[in-house]
């Protein structure tokens, strides 16, 4: 079987076998999920701040308490609706990728245990987040205390003693977000929930990875700002210049294209880094399915 590499990775999505059907009906499928739950989300959300009479970005309207309360009750209702849909959306969509990706399973959307178990990975990532920012809490105040006595006798080093504390931060935790990535993939391989062991399918191929999981990520967010200067710059140069900051149609309906292209773009990005941790996890040299029928599908 051929070994991982960086390019088989990246482009893992597109090697199944069988039916070539497959990619384009998940893609189909996904844009539709994300136009709806983009779009959705979008508008739930300016339909509360216009119910509450706020019609332009960044402006304040006096409130009573009363309806102070309210809005913030509707504001937690519309989370508790928008979380726990987008969570099941998502599930849905990445155990279909997967049962593919690892199985050889056609194309099919449902909710059953796949779903469960991969929103049991979701489960251990918000677990690991929290901790996370605990550790780093508890890192910070006691880096800031030593900043604050070196400080006192050298003040120039201090910035410079923090961009170094933010840097070994953000790196440890991309790093942690790299090893663990495969969880989901690892989970449907072997059906049941798994975490910590998806660090043993990263072991020697961390720079792969980041390599594979950077190209889509970076290119994700490089078409999010074009967007954002060709479809929204526009419209709030010409509201600065006409001195009138309210959410017209015209702004409504551009932020609207916006959200659903950046969905859409979004869906395409995660099939990608799903055929980029399903590689890694089919190819595990301590899997004891390694070689097999099910290992075999990409080749």
């Amino acid at each position: 079987m051929e070994k991982f590499s960086f390019s088989s990775a990246l482009m893992h999505f597109q090697n199944t076998k069988g039916p070539g059907s497959f990619v384009w009906k998940w893609l189909l499928t996904a844009f539709i999920a994300m136009t709806l739950l983009f779009g959705g989300s979008m508008f739930m959300t300016f339909d509360m701040m216009a119910g509450f009479g706020i019609t332009a970005p960044g402006q304040t309207v006096p409130v009573s308490n009363e309806e102070a309360f309210a809005f913030i009750g509707r504001m937690f209702g519309t989370m508790a609706i928008l979380v726990p849909l987008s969570v099941v959306v998502m599930a849905v969509l990445e155990a279909s990728a997967l049962r593919r990706y690892i199985r050889n399973e056609a194309f099919s959307i449902r909710f059953g245990k796949d779903e469960l178990r991969v929103i049991g990975v979701y489960l251990w990532w918000a677990l690991m987040f929290i901790a996370a920012m605990i550790v780093m809490a508890i890192i910070g105040l006691i880096i800031g205390m030593f900043v604050m006595l070196i400080a006192a006798g050298l003040p120039m080093a201090a910035p410079f003693l923090a961009l170094i504390f933010n840097l070994a931060t953000y790196l440890g935790l991309l790093a942690l977000a790299v090893k663990f990535a495969p969880a989901s993939a690892v989970t449907i391989r072997d059906n049941k929930v798994t975490f910590f062991e998806a660090e043993a399918t990263t072991k020697g191929r961390f720079w792969p990875l980041f390599g594979a999981f950077l190209i889509p990520i970076v290119a994700y967010y490089v078409l999010s700002l074009i967007l954002q200067l060709l479809l929204l710059m526009p419209v709030m140069t010409s509201m600065a210049t006409q001195n009138d900051a309210s959410f017209t149609p015209t702004l409504f309906a551009m932020m609207g294209v916006s959200t659903v292209i950046s969905g859409n773009a979004f869906a395409f990005m995660m099939l990608v880094n799903l055929g980029i941790t399903s590689r890694a996890a089919i190819t595990d040299e301590s899997w004891s399915g390694r070689g097999g029928e099910v290992a075999e599908t990409f080749e």
